[in-house]
Order: C-alpha cells, then structure tokens, then sequence
C-alpha cells in the first residue's frame, strides 16, 4: 500500500450509468472540496479534465487534503462547456456542488464516487444547465442527503488457520479478510478474485461493486471491482480501485489477542470492529467482526463466517474510549475462543 504523509481524497467519476450510448463530453476545470468551518482544498486542470458522459469511463481524481484530520462538507465542480455530438459546444461556466459529510485522515485515502450521465446537463438558452434532480437520484438515493465516501485504503487478515470462514466467490472458504472502517471483502487463495461488502448495510446486498479481484506484490497489493457493461453480455467495466496491506504491514507487537477497531470516513458512523486471537506462531485461530459505537459506547460482534449471509449478534458489551485505543469488556453472549472477557483495543490509524 502507499504510504504517504497527507490524507488524500480520491474522486470516481463514472459515466455512461443506466443509459443508451450517444456522444457527449462534459469538460471540467476545477474541483473544490469546502472544509468544515472554513476554507478549500482545490485541484485545476488546464487543460480541462474531459468527461465522456456516455462512454462508460472511469476517471480517478486525486486531492491531498492536508497532514491532520480534515471534515468536508461540500463538493464542487466547475464547468467550462459541454460539447454535443454534431461538435458543437454548450458554453458555460457552471458551478455544480453537492453536500458532503466526511474525514480525511493522514496516510489513508478516502474515496468518493460520483455517477455522471447525459441526464444531467442540457443546454437552456444557449447555456449549460445542470438537472440536480437527476443527479441527486443517481448518488444519493441510497445514502440519504450528502455524497457517499468511504476509506478505500484494505487492511488483509490472514484466515489461513481459521476453523470455519466465509465462502468467497468461488464458493470455497476465503482465504483473506479485508477491512477498511467502511468496506469488507473477501478473497481466495489462489485465484485472485474480490468480494466486496459495504458497510452500512453490512451484507452484500447492498452495495453494486460486489465482486473483482486483487493483485498481490509481496504483502501488499492492488484491487478493483467491477459490474457488467449494459452494451456486452461478457463485458465488464470498472467500478472501483484502491489498495491493500498486510495486518503485519500497519500494526506491532500484537500479543496473543487484537481487538481493532477502524474508524469510518463518515462523521457519527460506528466503526468496524474486529478481534483476533492468535496462536503461538502468530496465526489468527479465531476471527470475529462487528461494530463499535463510540457514541453510545457500546459493542457487538459475530463470527466471521457470518459474514454476507444471515447475521446473528453473538456477543457485545461497553466500549471506553481514550483517544486512539480504549478498554472493552462483554457483558452479554459469547465471545471469541482464547479472547478475555475485558482488554485493551485500538483504532487503526496510519
């Protein structure tokens, strides 16, 4: 994974969603990021950055946000013109901007997509002109009133030694567990192929980038997600890319149990939890994962295998916090074999 001083945001953009195919090209200028309480992280382009609306592209955008934890609430975009397919342009400029809640962190990356299609610029009087109906059903829909960002930056746990994991895509167990603070996956061991989860519903129905795969390099590595291509059967087109590290890569000194919790992009959200024990090489033997509510202080968990089918809380309790590790203790259910009833945990950090 790439380690970098700063927190960066990544911006998606994907066009062509749900749409028959023409020729269209949307061309941007700028793109702004407002900061809580005040001030801007900006990127140009010049010359413009062009968007074909329907060619089923994937443009990767990419902002450094500053070394310390920065809050965002709105994204903009400026528009310079939209050129139609007889090639002539619709003049702008056009500011489009969109509520945004979310953190970036120093040394992780925070991803946002937007979806753009030809359904949400037209030309009025001569003029661009921007249908923020259409593009808010595109984005929001799911998420409730600000753009959706997530950390796409994996973190891989090794369940080798694990006595009863998830299937992964090929229906065998998985080898490899992934998570982020926002986003589960899941991989095999030698065929590199991704299932991806998100969070917030915390099974696979709920999110439209499910399945990809994931290039290793030692213990770190490369992913990608994709969807079907609406215009061929037996194409593909990508959905999402980010990277991934070893557990070993961002963490020391361990012991013989971890209990790690990893913090959302979106302010309020609870974390994703994760506890392990390991054995006396260094394996995982048990792998449980939930979610921590420092809000409310409080704790659930169930076992890994759990995850993407019918979930079942097999345990939990209270949570206190101390900046970026804290204490746990189970009040109610099970809990992992070879992990204490109370302990210390974490918050992943990089």
């Amino acid at each position: 994974m790439p380690s970098f001083a700063d927190g960066r945001m990544q911006i998606q953009l994907l066009t062509g969603i749900g749409r028959a195919i023409g020729t269209q090209t949307l061309e941007v200028t700028e793109i702004r990021l407002k900061r809580v309480g005040g001030g801007t992280v900006t990127r140009s382009f010049s010359p413009a950055l062009e968007i074909a609306l329907d060619g089923y592209t994937h443009d990767l955008v990419e902002l450094t946000t500053g070394a310390n934890l920065a809050s965002f609430e709105e994204l903009s975009m400026t528009l310079a013109r939209m050129v139609l397919p007889n090639g002539s342009a619709v003049p702008g400029p056009l500011t489009v901007t969109a509520s945004l809640s979310t953190d970036t962190v120093r040394g992780r990356e925070t991803t946002l997509r937007l979806l753009l299609d030809t359904n949400m610029f037209f030309q009025q009087s001569g003029s661009l002109a921007f249908d923020a109906a259409a593009f808010q059903h595109a984005n929001l829909a799911s998420f409730g009133g600000a753009l959706p960002t997530f950390f796409s930056d994996l973190v891989r746990i090794d369940l080798g030694s694990v006595a009863s994991r998830p299937l992964g895509l090929e229906g065998t167990a998985a080898r490899y567990l992934y998570a982020s603070g926002d986003l589960w996956a899941l991989s095999g061991t030698s065929v590199p192929s991704l299932m991806m989860f998100n969070n917030v519903g915390r099974t696979r129905e709920n999110v439209d980038f499910s399945a990809g795969s994931v290039t290793v390099s030692g213990r770190q590595g490369s992913y990608e997600t994709a969807e079907l291509d609406p215009r061929d059967s037996l194409g593909v087109l990508r959905r999402l890319q980010g990277n991934w590290a070893d557990l070993s890569e961002v963490t020391r000194n361990l012991g013989s149990y971890a209990a790690i919790a990893f913090p959302s992009s979106r302010p309020g959200q609870p974390d994703q939890l994760v506890m392990l024990v390991f054995n006396g090489s260094g394996n995982v033997t048990e792998c449980w994962i939930g979610h921590a509510d420092f809000l409310a202080g409080t704790f659930d968990v169930y076992p890994v295998v759990q995850l993407g089918v019918s979930l079942s809380i097999a345990g939990g309790g209270s949570l206190t916090s101390t900046g970026d590790s804290g204490q746990f203790q189970f009040l109610f259910g099970s809990r992992p074999s070879g992990m204490p009833s109370s302990g210390t945990f974490l918050r992943y950090r990089r």
